[in-house]
């Protein structure tokens, strides 16, 4: 009888034993699997739980601003990012020309170029006097030519302008002829309106998009630019006149003596 209670009792302490291991040891592993699921969720959040491949363009050898992107000097490889992550690479480079320096080895985006379409027939390099230039504007800065209105109405009037020279007081930019006939319009308010005051803005980096040119021509310009062969795109519209007499309208009281 002893010899059986002493096997029995045996026997209770190595169960107990193992319920000892076995239910931490559980716990532990519950912890674990639970915590994967949770760290498994926040990746599929940020888009980072599985990964596919993209086709992108790479750079072949080191290229500099202004450098027009071959076939000689990129490659088609493709480049493994997390699932629902947006890579703005380039689908198509045929025809970029960078807007900045890139190294080999360097995956091109579209914020890295933009679209060769050549010069139009009816741009002209042109020096412009008059305009307030920042003491940070420099040769190959690209600004936004700007009227303020002494009534707090600002405008632009040419926009996204590479300065090609500037020297005493001359900005020497590309244009085309209605924006030509819009710096005469500025030149007049300029003169005309206390207080109107032409100046530039520079933009943070020049592959940005271009501004939308708001300014409307006075009268007389508008009127020569309906008839003028050289201004290819129309743009001194009915819209624009009735913009301008609102303006002069508002600008009354700024003539000056």
């Amino acid at each position: 009888m002893f010899i059986r209670n002493n096997r029995r009792s045996k026997l209770v302490s190595a169960l107990l034993g193992a319920v000892i291991v076995v239910i931490p040891t559980s716990v532990i592993i519950l912890y674990i699997v639970y915590n994967m699921n949770i760290y498994k969720h926040k990746l599929n959040e940020y888009g980072m739980g599985e990964s596919m491949t993209a086709s992108v363009y790479m750079a072949k050898s080191d290229m500099v601003k202004g450098e027009k992107v071959s076939a000689s000097n990129v490659e088609r490889v493709n480049f493994r990012i997390p699932v629902g992550v947006t890579f703005p690479a380039c689908d198509d480079v045929d025809g970029m020309v960078m807007s900045q320096d890139i190294k080999a080895g360097s995956i091109i985006t579209k914020s890295m170029g933009h679209d060769d379409e050549g010069i139009r027939d009816d741009f002209r390099l042109h020096g412009f006097t008059g305009i307030d230039i920042g003491s940070g504007i420099n040769v190959g800065n690209y600004i936004d030519i700007r009227i303020a209105m002494p009534d707090g109405e600002d405008f632009i009037v040419a926009a996204h302008k590479e300065v090609i020279g500037l020297n005493e007081g001359i900005v020497v930019v590309q244009v085309n002829e209605p924006e030509i006939l819009k710096m005469s319009s500025v030149a007049v308010d300029v003169g005309k309106y206390e207080g109107a005051r032409l100046y530039a803005t520079m933009y943070a980096a020049d592959y940005q998009s271009e501004a939308i040119p708001d300014y409307p021509a006075n009268m007389e310009v508008c009127q020569l630019g309906n008839w003028d062969p050289n201004v290819i795109d129309k743009v001194f519209t009915i819209e624009v006149m009735d913009k301008r007499k609102n303006l002069e309208s508002n600008l009354l009281q700024y003539i000056k003596e």
